[in-house]
């Protein structure tokens, strides 16, 4: 889901959570305007503030008008007490008193929007444990902090990192899964939609799409590819499946790379054999000029492209 979607999400979210609040509030109100004196106090209440603020436009006294309506209140109070109500119990109760469960301070994002929004992000994102990152991780040798400093740099660039593709190839048991899912909690951490996938899940899902009708196969291809961030985990595991697998991941792999999306790829197979398995339309998206190469293995770094 693209992160404009999931903000619209949450906004519904904040709407349906302010407008239960106020009915909870004025559910409270409504019980308590069965008792008669209480009612009358509460018009009353709006009368004298009618008055007060004629009188105050014409700038006249209105200090009697203001005694009353204190007095007013403070009936108001005990009598509230008196039925076993707090006064809090009409206030309309906010989650975030800074923009009153709205989203916005000011016309700009609260900070409770943008954490709700991440938040939700992380969870959709698939990523398999959301508390490993670059910080925390401990490379076992020279090649893994290379390859792991590599990843951060690309992450901190984002969008405007020259590299749009990176193929990590190695060896079970390297850390590419490891360093990739660090990456992808990088990208969650800046508020970017994220899907992290093993290719026999993307393989199953082109299944579906293939198999669905042509309203869900566009719905599901846009479920996608819209991420900020497609994390592709253990490529070459999943079975060819004729007519589905390498046309859809073609043409996922070719509008990620039109785009300039970002899109990260872990395989224990060597780039002939990717070229092998796939195909050369798969491998010129898989290998091209706007691709980090990395054969992740022991203390030896290979690359084909550099991240400068």
């Amino acid at each position: 889901m693209k992160k404009t979607d999931v903000t619209e999400q949450v906004l519904r979210e904040f709407q349906i959570k302010r407008q239960k609040a106020a009915e909870k509030a004025e559910a409270y109100l409504s019980l308590a305007r069965q008792n008669e004196k209480f009612d009358k106090l509460l018009a009353e209440e709006r009368l004298l503030n009618f008055e007060i603020g004629k009188l105050r436009y014409l700038g006249k006294d209105a200090s009697e008008k203001q005694s009353r309506l204190e007095k007013n209140k403070q009936e108001q109070i005990a009598l509230i007490e008196q039925m076993g109500f707090k006064q809090s119990d009409f206030e309309i109760k906010h989650d975030c008193e800074k923009c009153g469960d709205t989203g916005f301070v000011n016309g700009k994002k609260c900070v409770c929007l943008i954490n709700r929004v991440n938040e939700e992000l992380t969870k959709q994102s698939n990523v398999f444990d959301k508390n490993i990152n670059f910080e925390t991780f401990v490379p076992k040798n020279q090649c893994q902090k290379k390859v792991s400093a590599l990843l951060e740099e690309i992450v901190k660039k984002g969008e405007q990192s020259k590299v749009k593709t990176v193929v990590l190839s190695g060896e079970t048991g390297t850390g590419k899964s490891y360093m990739l899912c660090c990456a992808a909690n990088g990208f969650l951490a800046q508020g970017k939609s994220v899907l992290y996938i093993t290719a026999f899940s993307l393989n199953n899902e082109f299944l579906k799409i293939h198999l669905g009708d042509a309203y869900e196969k566009e719905q599901k291809i846009a479920d996608i590819n819209d991420n900020d961030v497609l994390v592709i985990d253990d490529l070459g595991s999943e079975n060819i499946l004729k007519n589905v697998t390498e046309n859809y991941l073609y043409n996922l792999l070719n509008e990620r790379m039109t785009s300039g999306k970002l899109t990260f790829v872990s395989t224990n197979c060597g780039l002939d054999d990717l070229r092998d398995r796939y195909g050369e339309r798969i491998f010129s998206r898989l290998a091209g000029n706007s691709t980090l190469k990395i054969n992740v293995g022991g203390n030896d770094l290979r690359l084909t492209k550099q991240t400068k």
